[in-house]
């Protein structure tokens, strides 16, 4: 037989456990896995089918049918896979790069990928996850809650069940929030509760670690809204300082320049005053020296017009004394020529007389004019 009085003594037991579950639907499946080297019996077309045959069938008549009817009560046909691996010897099994090539290997990595596909994950009546490490304690925890009698009703079980489960979230998800920066609780927080209500389904928990945490998101939004706000402030109130200490620095820059400009003007001014006295002596020495130069030229020109009056005197003077001698020379040759048959002391003598005139009206000499 593929499954043993052992493995059908536990699937009862479990069964009887399933029946007081207050919803079926969330029982875990059943998968059963072959190792051993059985033949197929004659009478089944698959494992699966063989499987179902020892677990579920009442009609072996060996003395375990009614565990097999309490078994297939939880554990119907739709819930039940079993995996066939095959023989492998135990030498085979330590030689990696045999039992990758073999069909053993194969079988045993499409028995995972079944497995992953086939079994669900486990969560109570009304939900709530249950897996790992944390399940195996909470049931230890409700088995020694039994055995002294503390829980009475199995249905106040679960719901002590239920609130373990949630504390565990708690636990896991949401304690650790309490010690996260605002940062990081911002970026955290709506992951790890997430987490937790997927997980925890008793309404009154969820909701009040709903309001637990949107209360210190609002906390924290406010705060850092406020310090935004103060921030923002300061810097306002930065900028205004920063601004008057400005505005002031260049006021007193501009007054130092208006100083400046105010003395380079004055200097300008003085030497402007300067250089228009300058400019006034100058301009009456030139006037001075254009008035000399001006009586000068008319001092010349009037000394030019007397030295040409004096000569034009002169000229007419001399023109009038050669026409007086020319007229006494003419006077006197007429003379001459009428007593030309004189005598040689007629000669002498008119000879005498020419050397008089020569002496007495001598030629003046003939003025230099400019």
């Amino acid at each position: 037989e593929m499954v043993n009085n052992a493995g059908l003594q536990f699937l009862y037991h479990i069964s009887k456990l399933g029946k007081m579950f207050p919803d079926s639907d969330n029982f875990p499946y059943l998968g059963v896995t072959i190792r051993d080297p059985l033949d197929l019996g004659a009478m089944f077309f698959n494992r699966q089918s063989e499987v179902l045959h020892d677990i579920t069938s009442p009609t072996h008549r060996d003395g375990n049918d009614n565990m097999r009817e309490e078994i297939a009560a939880v554990f119907p046909p739709n819930k039940i896979t079993a995996f066939d691996l095959g023989y492998q010897q135990r030498k085979q099994l330590e030689q990696l790069q045999y039992l990758k090539a073999g069909p053993y290997y194969s079988s045993v990595m499409k028995v995972i990928s079944n497995l992953k596909q086939a079994i669900q994950m486990k969560r109570s009546p009304s939900g709530s996850i249950l897996d790992g490490v944390g399940l195996v304690q909470i049931i230890r925890k409700l088995f020694v809650a039994l055995e002294s009698e503390d829980i009475t009703v199995l249905e106040t079980a679960f719901e002590r069940l239920e609130k373990q489960l949630c504390d565990e979230y708690y636990t896991t998800w949401i304690q650790p929030l309490a010690n996260m920066s605002e940062d990081k609780f911002l970026d955290t927080s709506q992951h790890n509760l997430d987490e937790y209500v997927s997980r925890c389904k008793i309404v009154s928990f969820v909701e009040r670690v709903k309001q637990d945490v949107e209360s210190r998101k609002k906390g924290i939004l406010q705060h850092r809204e406020e310090r935004e706000k103060r921030e923002l402030a300061d810097k306002e109130r930065q900028k205004a300082e920063d601004e008057a200490t400005k505005a002031k620095e260049e006021l007193e820059e501009a007054e130092d320049i208006n100083r400046s400009l105010k003395e380079a003007l004055k200097h300008t001014e003085i030497t402007l005053a300067k250089s228009v006295e300058e400019t006034r002596d100058l301009i009456h020495q030139a006037e001075l020296q254009r008035v000399r130069e001006e009586e000068r030229r008319k001092n010349a020109e009037e000394m030019q017009k007397m030295l040409q009056t004096t000569a034009d005197k002169a000229e007419e003077e001399l023109r009038l004394e050669r026409q007086q001698r020319s007229d006494l020379q003419r006077e006197l040759w007429e003379q001459k020529s009428k007593s030309s048959k004189d005598d040689g002391a007629s000669i002498t003598f008119w000879r005498i007389i020419d050397t008089f005139i020569h002496t007495v009206f001598p030629l003046p000499p003939t003025p230099i004019t400019n």
